[in-house]
């Protein structure tokens, strides 16, 4: 029988992927990422320039604000930066392609 520690390992790790799948996901789809656009637009219309605040989103998971709004500080309980470099490749070529594709 497996222990509690690497019970939760493993499920941690499934969580990892498929946030970083789903992010991954969402950064190609073009038509998605249109209406978080102007969700994000309508959400700090009242602020005179968002870019320049410091801005906390809490539980980003697959949220792509930080692709609207760069400086953003983005939190998860996730350790979504521990990536393999095949990962982190297919993911930096798809937030370039969803970066080209708001242009």
């Amino acid at each position: 029988m497996r222990n509690a520690t690497t019970v939760l390992q493993n499920e941690e790790a499934k969580d990892r992927a498929a946030t970083l799948r789903n992010r991954a996901r969402l950064s190609a789809n073009k038509n998605l990422l249109f209406w978080y656009r102007e969700l994000y637009r309508d959400q700090f219309k009242d602020l005179p320039n968002p870019a320049t605040l410091s801005i906390l989103e809490v539980g980003s998971g697959t949220s792509p604000l930080k692709l609207f709004l760069p400086k953003v500080v983005t939190s998860d309980v996730l350790d979504l930066l521990c990536l393999t470099a095949t990962t982190l490749t297919s993911w930096i070529l798809s937030k370039t392609k969803a970066l080209m594709l708001l242009r």
